[in-house]
């Protein structure tokens, strides 16, 4: 049988051990904490860079283009839809305007784009006007 002593030192030893348990599991989740943190951190870089490079491929293909559409075309409004957000990159003429009138008249139909000097009719994806554009 154990004595007092004995047991009164064991308590000690077991309140010190807890401590340490304690201390570990906070260093623990702090670490925890801080590999998420940095790892969020770092997809919000990339998404970022990400972003950026389609903003800028985006920029080149507007840069290199025009397009012709019609108020009365549903093709037309598709593709501005495929435009998205960086529709106000882009050259856009209107073909039923009277200004627009002589232009239009060397297309085949609307929507169509002109890049390089060149005419392609239909909606075309940005995968499509980044190919044709080289950007």
């Amino acid at each position: 049988m154990k004595t007092k002593k004995q047991l009164e030192e064991e308590l000690k030893e077991l309140k010190k051990t807890k401590k340490i348990i304690q201390w570990i599991q906070i260093i623990g989740t702090f670490i925890l904490l801080l590999i998420l943190i940095f790892g969020l951190i770092e997809k919000i870089s990339s998404e970022d860079t990400n972003t950026e490079k389609i903003k800028q491929e985006i920029k080149c293909i507007a840069d290199n283009s025009v397009l012709y559409v019609s108020k009365t075309c549903g093709h037309c409004y598709s593709q501005k839809e495929i435009l998205g957000d960086y529709i106000d990159f882009f050259t856009i003429l209107e073909c039923t305007e009277k200004e627009n009138l002589d232009e239009c008249s060397k297309l085949k139909g609307v929507p169509s784009w002109k890049i390089n000097n060149r005419y392609y009719s239909g909606k075309k994806t940005l995968d499509e006007l980044k190919e044709i554009t080289e950007c």
